[in-house]
């Protein structure tokens, strides 16, 4: 019941008889025709093919290091003394390439927000220059509807407005 009392208010409020204007854009595909964002992205998947081939080189390296240490093992080859010097280097050398792991996602969601905040600010800036030259009282995206009545498309108007295609 509730939920149907707050769905009405939303209803009044969005639809009522204030006559205001409301919009929508279509966010991915104006981002998607930003060239700013496609430079962003090359540059990201740049980084993270560089940081993800220095963790491979670590991981091929633990590999081989793990297959010697397995055939001493089998071969019985190895005093107890080495055996636990060699399981302490290796746990060593996964828990350094875990942490690189972690180093990496971090540099990469600091990256990620540097690339992408100014983009997300101009995207933003350019909605409400559009959303006032429009009189429109607010713009969503086009991904929070399942169905608007007299909902303007802004998308166009956006993009023109940053002087895309």
């Amino acid at each position: 019941m509730m939920k149907s009392l707050l769905t009405a208010a939303f209803a009044l409020f969005m639809f009522g008889a204030n006559a205001q204007k409301y919009g929508f854009i279509n966010s991915a595909e104006i981002l998607e025709a930003m060239p700013e964002m496609k430079k962003a992205t090359e540059e990201l998947d740049v980084l993270s093919k560089a940081m993800q081939a220095e963790i491979q080189v670590k991981v091929d390296i633990l590999q081989e290091d793990s297959k010697r240490f397995s055939t001493r093992i089998n071969t019985g080859n190895i005093s107890q003394a080495d055996y636990e010097k060699e399981v302490a280097r290796l746990e060593v050398a996964q828990k350094e390439i875990s942490s690189l792991e972690a180093e990496m996602a971090k540099t990469m969601d600091a990256k990620q927000t540097e690339l992408m905040k100014p983009i997300y600010d101009k995207l933003n800036a350019t909605v409400k220059e559009v959303a006032a030259e429009r009189g429109a009282s607010a713009v969503f995206f086009s991904d929070v509807f399942a169905y608007a009545e007299d909902v303007i498309n802004f998308t166009e108007a956006v993009k023109a407005k940053m002087g895309l295609k």
